[in-house]
């Protein structure tokens, strides 16, 4: 669904999604990817990205099911690793990758 707004309005045309970064599902909370702290891992769910960054995510190894660790945080920036595999990813990258932190038992 597409909304359009009037030129010249402090307007855009934008896509509008239903995502809930904040719901919990049976204890399990979703999240993006930049809300963990270094150690926590957590399974990947969604990918709410355009074509050119899906692509990019998904020729790292990231699609959903796939656990990621996040290996340290920075500015601006996260170190995760995929498998055996470590990837720096941008802040904005990450709050567009959604994950189910796994618990800790």
């Amino acid at each position: 669904m597409r909304k359009h707004f009037r030129r010249g309005s402090k307007s855009y045309i934008g896509e509008l999604r239903d995502v809930n970064y904040y719901s919990v599902e049976m204890g399990n909370e979703l999240l993006p990817l930049s809300f963990l702290n270094a150690g926590e891992e957590g399974t990947v769910v969604s990918i709410n990205a355009g074509a050119r960054f899906m692509n990019k995510i998904l020729g790292m190894g990231i699609h959903p099911g796939v656990k990621v660790r996040v290996l340290s945080k920075g500015h601006g920036g996260i170190v995760v690793q995929v498998n055996n595999t470590r990837y720096a990813l941008g802040f904005g990258m990450g709050m567009k990758i959604i994950i189910r932190r796994d618990s800790y038992e």
